[in-house]
Protein backbone atom coordinates (compact mmCIF):
# COMPACT_ATOMS: atom_id res chain seq x y z
CA UNK A 1 0.00 0.00 0.00
CA UNK A 2 1.22 3.48 -0.84
CA UNK A 3 2.62 5.41 2.13
CA UNK A 4 0.39 8.32 1.11
CA UNK A 5 -2.74 6.22 1.70
CA UNK A 6 -3.30 5.30 5.32
CA UNK A 7 -5.61 2.66 6.75
CA UNK A 8 -7.19 5.32 8.99
CA UNK A 9 -7.98 7.53 5.99
CA UNK A 10 -9.63 4.62 4.16
CA UNK A 11 -11.61 3.65 7.24
CA UNK A 12 -12.81 7.27 7.42
CA UNK A 13 -15.36 6.22 4.79
CA UNK A 14 -18.30 4.34 6.26
CA UNK A 15 -18.40 1.86 3.40
CA UNK A 16 -14.79 0.80 4.05
CA UNK A 17 -14.75 0.69 7.88
CA UNK A 18 -14.93 -3.09 8.09
CA UNK A 19 -12.45 -3.97 5.36
CA UNK A 20 -9.55 -6.22 6.27
CA UNK A 21 -5.94 -5.32 5.59
CA UNK A 22 -5.78 -7.21 2.26
CA UNK A 23 -8.98 -5.53 1.04
CA UNK A 24 -7.65 -2.10 2.03
CA UNK A 25 -4.45 -2.80 0.11
CA UNK A 26 -6.50 -3.84 -2.95
CA UNK A 27 -8.54 -0.63 -2.70
CA UNK A 28 -5.43 1.53 -2.25
CA UNK A 29 -4.00 0.20 -5.52
CA UNK A 30 -7.04 1.67 -7.31
CA UNK A 31 -6.95 5.17 -5.81
CA UNK A 32 -5.36 8.23 -7.39
CA UNK A 33 -5.02 11.34 -5.26
CA UNK A 34 -6.34 14.68 -6.47
CA UNK A 35 -5.72 17.98 -4.70
CA UNK A 36 -7.76 21.14 -5.16
CA UNK A 37 -7.11 24.72 -4.07
CA UNK A 38 -10.01 26.78 -2.70
CA UNK A 39 -12.22 27.85 -5.61
CA UNK A 40 -10.82 25.22 -7.97
CA UNK A 41 -13.42 23.31 -9.98
CA UNK A 42 -13.27 19.50 -9.87
CA UNK A 43 -15.86 19.10 -12.65
CA UNK A 44 -18.73 20.99 -14.25
CA UNK A 45 -22.30 19.96 -14.86
CA UNK A 46 -22.40 18.37 -18.31
CA UNK A 47 -18.77 17.16 -18.26
CA UNK A 48 -18.21 13.47 -19.01
CA UNK A 49 -18.01 11.43 -15.82
CA UNK A 50 -15.47 8.63 -15.70
CA UNK A 51 -14.72 8.66 -11.96
CA UNK A 52 -16.17 8.91 -8.50
CA UNK A 53 -14.32 10.77 -5.76
CA UNK A 54 -13.77 10.17 -2.06
CA UNK A 55 -13.10 13.31 0.00
CA UNK A 56 -10.14 12.70 2.31
CA UNK A 57 -9.97 16.22 3.71
CA UNK A 58 -11.40 19.62 2.95
CA UNK A 59 -14.80 20.69 1.73
CA UNK A 60 -16.52 20.99 -1.66
CA UNK A 61 -19.72 22.64 -2.84
CA UNK A 62 -22.07 20.84 -5.23
CA UNK A 63 -24.17 23.15 -7.44
CA UNK A 64 -26.61 22.87 -10.34
CA UNK A 65 -27.64 25.34 -13.01
CA UNK A 66 -31.18 26.64 -12.98
CA UNK A 67 -32.30 28.50 -16.11
CA UNK A 68 -32.45 32.29 -15.60
CA UNK A 69 -31.20 31.99 -12.01
CA UNK A 70 -27.93 31.79 -10.14
CA UNK A 71 -26.55 28.27 -9.62
CA UNK A 72 -28.21 26.51 -6.68
CA UNK A 73 -26.18 24.78 -3.99
CA UNK A 74 -27.29 21.19 -3.52
CA UNK A 75 -24.80 20.27 -0.82
CA UNK A 76 -21.55 21.11 0.90
CA UNK A 77 -19.59 17.91 1.43
CA UNK A 78 -16.84 17.19 3.94
CA UNK A 79 -14.26 14.46 4.51
CA UNK A 80 -15.77 10.98 4.35
CA UNK A 81 -18.18 11.91 1.54
CA UNK A 82 -18.40 10.31 -1.89
CA UNK A 83 -19.31 12.28 -5.02
CA UNK A 84 -19.52 11.76 -8.75
CA UNK A 85 -21.08 8.32 -8.35
CA UNK A 86 -24.08 8.98 -10.60
CA UNK A 87 -22.02 9.56 -13.75
CA UNK A 88 -19.73 6.70 -12.80
CA UNK A 89 -22.68 4.30 -12.72
CA UNK A 90 -24.85 5.70 -15.53
CA UNK A 91 -22.14 6.58 -18.08
CA UNK A 92 -23.89 9.93 -18.46
CA UNK A 93 -22.65 13.50 -18.12
CA UNK A 94 -22.11 15.05 -14.71
CA UNK A 95 -25.41 16.11 -13.13
CA UNK A 96 -23.85 18.91 -11.07
CA UNK A 97 -20.70 21.02 -10.70
CA UNK A 98 -18.23 20.59 -7.82
CA UNK A 99 -15.93 23.34 -6.53
CA UNK A 100 -13.49 23.23 -3.63
CA UNK A 101 -14.51 25.48 -0.73
CA UNK A 102 -11.25 24.83 1.13
CA UNK A 103 -8.00 23.10 0.22
CA UNK A 104 -9.24 19.60 -0.53
CA UNK A 105 -7.70 16.15 -0.97
CA UNK A 106 -9.69 13.49 -2.79
CA UNK A 107 -9.19 10.01 -4.14
CA UNK A 108 -10.34 9.25 -7.65
CA UNK A 109 -11.82 5.81 -8.47
CA UNK A 110 -12.18 5.34 -12.21
CA UNK A 111 -15.02 3.43 -13.83
CA UNK A 112 -12.51 1.04 -15.41
CA UNK A 113 -10.80 0.26 -12.09
CA UNK A 114 -14.15 -0.22 -10.34
CA UNK A 115 -15.44 -2.53 -13.08
CA UNK A 116 -12.25 -4.59 -12.99
CA UNK A 117 -12.52 -4.90 -9.19
CA UNK A 118 -16.20 -5.88 -9.40
CA UNK A 119 -15.41 -8.51 -12.05
CA UNK A 120 -12.64 -9.88 -9.80
CA UNK A 121 -15.03 -10.03 -6.82
CA UNK A 122 -12.98 -7.63 -4.71
CA UNK A 123 -14.74 -6.91 -1.42
CA UNK A 124 -14.01 -3.17 -1.46
CA UNK A 125 -15.82 -2.78 -4.81
CA UNK A 126 -18.89 -4.61 -3.52
CA UNK A 127 -18.90 -2.45 -0.38
CA UNK A 128 -18.59 0.70 -2.49
CA UNK A 129 -21.46 -0.30 -4.79
CA UNK A 130 -23.69 -1.28 -1.87
CA UNK A 131 -23.04 2.02 -0.10
CA UNK A 132 -23.70 3.90 -3.34
CA UNK A 133 -27.00 2.06 -3.87
CA UNK A 134 -28.08 2.84 -0.30
CA UNK A 135 -27.20 6.53 -0.67
CA UNK A 136 -29.04 6.81 -3.98
CA UNK A 137 -32.09 5.02 -2.53
CA UNK A 138 -32.10 7.48 0.38
CA UNK A 139 -31.91 10.45 -2.00
CA UNK A 140 -34.76 9.02 -4.10
CA UNK A 141 -36.92 8.51 -1.01
CA UNK A 142 -36.19 12.07 0.15
CA UNK A 143 -37.08 13.41 -3.30
CA UNK A 144 -40.35 11.48 -3.24
CA UNK A 145 -41.29 13.03 0.11
CA UNK A 146 -40.40 16.49 -1.20
CA UNK A 147 -42.56 15.99 -4.29
CA UNK A 148 -45.50 14.90 -2.15
CA UNK A 149 -45.04 18.02 0.01
CA UNK A 150 -44.94 20.23 -3.10
CA UNK A 151 -48.14 18.68 -4.39
CA UNK A 152 -49.87 19.13 -1.03
CA UNK A 153 -48.52 22.65 -0.42
CA UNK A 154 -50.26 24.24 -3.37
CA UNK A 155 -52.75 26.73 -1.82
CA UNK A 156 -55.01 26.58 -4.83
CA UNK A 157 -54.47 23.29 -6.63
CA UNK A 158 -53.32 23.85 -10.17
CA UNK A 159 -54.36 20.71 -12.02
CA UNK A 160 -51.66 21.06 -14.68
CA UNK A 161 -48.84 21.53 -12.12
CA UNK A 162 -50.18 18.76 -9.91
CA UNK A 163 -50.38 16.40 -12.88
CA UNK A 164 -46.82 17.32 -13.89
CA UNK A 165 -45.49 16.66 -10.37
CA UNK A 166 -47.39 13.37 -10.15
CA UNK A 167 -46.05 12.34 -13.55
CA UNK A 168 -42.49 13.11 -12.40
CA UNK A 169 -43.05 11.14 -9.21
CA UNK A 170 -44.44 8.12 -11.10
CA UNK A 171 -41.53 8.26 -13.53
CA UNK A 172 -38.99 8.27 -10.71
CA UNK A 173 -40.51 5.14 -9.24
CA UNK A 174 -41.52 3.16 -12.31
CA UNK A 175 -38.36 3.12 -14.41
CA UNK A 176 -37.18 -0.23 -13.10
CA UNK A 177 -35.31 -1.58 -16.09
CA UNK A 178 -31.76 -2.38 -15.09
Amino acid sequence: MSAAISVDEIRGFRCFQNLGEADIEALARNLDEVTLAPGQILFREGDPGESAYLIISGQVEVTIKIPDQAPRTLAVLDAGSVLGEISLLTHEARTASVTAVTATRLWDISRTELQTAVDAGEVWATQFLLATALALAHRLSTLDHQLVELIGAQPKPDEAKTAELEQLRRRLFTEWTF
